[in-house]
């Protein structure tokens, strides 16, 4: 699902778990996937999603963010 996009963007490094790699992993139920989130409360988490992992450092956890900002921005890298 992310192996093909990171490759187009050059970005060598990500989108597979593999060793060597940055780990961003969203962990959820697709079944109980449930934005709930609104114009009258556009903050309000979502519904399923129960871990975010960036970078190998959790920063969601059962309905809390951990206070953790491990993320860098990404810059497109040359096609080789």
């Amino acid at each position: 699902m992310t192996s093909l996009p990171a490759r187009i963007f050059g970005f060598k490094d990500r989108g597979q778990i593999a060793k060597g790699y940055w780990a961003d992993i969203v962990i959820f139920n697709e079944e109980y996937l449930l934005d709930r989130a609104s114009y009258d409360s556009p903050l309000r988490l979502p519904q399923g999603i129960y871990h975010v992992i960036i970078n190998g450092v959790v920063v969601f956890q059962n309905d809390h963010f951990t206070g953790e900002a491990p993320g860098k921005p990404l810059r497109r890298q040359p096609l080789s």
